[in-house]
């Protein structure tokens, strides 16, 4: 807490009350097997591979800030360290929240990212249209700064600036400061992402029933998408 932030003990002691309903404590007390009819044995399996990960990293942490190594890899962590050791399975914990995120928002697409993007300018924008642009404060500073940082990667990592088939970082870093080969990069990718939509289009019956199967399964061999496409 800021030393400047003044808090006033006539306003903050006040008398006062809160006014709640009952809040359940410590009422949860269902076994493994009382929730095998509400989850898949892969769920299991991927709550059970969440929790690990999550306290071996919280244990790595606490290693590092106590001993100064992790797995004998020397580490100086100088910051704070909010360790969650035996939270890992709470319901507001993140193998519980990652449990709770339905499968198809695991990806985010251009228009869910552009909104996020919205979201992160509205302060500002409210600002210049009510206040206008010579009261602008810095109150917008950390929105702006994510702003900015999402606005670079939707253009610069995932193609999302115009050119669908162009990443212009990882473009910019292959080609290094030759602009023409660059541009002949940009040039060929595009024409083969033509291509390559041109070719779905013409197989699109194929591509839809491909679709429909992996929203199913998530993975197919060789040998069972040839035999989905062939049926």
């Amino acid at each position: 807490m800021p030393k400047s932030l003044f808090i006033d003990p006539a306003v903050v002691r006040a008398p006062g009350k809160l006014s709640f309903d009952d809040i359940p404590l410590n009422t949860y007390q269902k076994t493994v097997k009382d929730e095998l009819g509400n989850f898949t044995r892969q769920q299991f399996l991927d709550i059970y591979r969440d929790m690990f990960l999550l306290r071996e990293f919280e244990t790595m942490i606490n290693l590092i800030k106590t001993t100064g190594e992790y797995n004998g890899v020397a580490y100086n962590h100088p910051g704070p360290a909010h360790l969650g050791i035996g939270q890992e399975a709470a319901g507001g914990g993140a193998a519980g929240y990652n449990l709770s995120i339905p499968p198809d928002r695991t990806l985010l697409n251009r228009r869910q990212i552009e909104s996020q993007i919205q979201v992160l300018l509205a302060g500002r924008a409210a600002e210049f249209l009510t206040l206008g642009e010579d009261a602008l404060s810095a109150g917008a500073s950390g929105d702006l700064a994510r702003a900015a940082e999402m606005t670079a990667a939707l253009v610069m990592d995932l193609g999302m600036g115009g050119e669908p088939a162009v990443a212009l970082r990882p473009l910019t870093r292959a080609c290094g400061g030759a602009d023409d080969a660059k541009d002949q990069c940009r040039k060929k990718l595009g024409e083969l992402f033509d291509a390559v939509c041109s070719l779905l289009l013409e197989r699109s019956d194929a591509l839809l029933k491909l679709t429909d199967a992996l929203c199913e399964r998530e993975a197919m061999t060789g040998e069972e998408v040839e035999a989905l496409l062939e049926a």
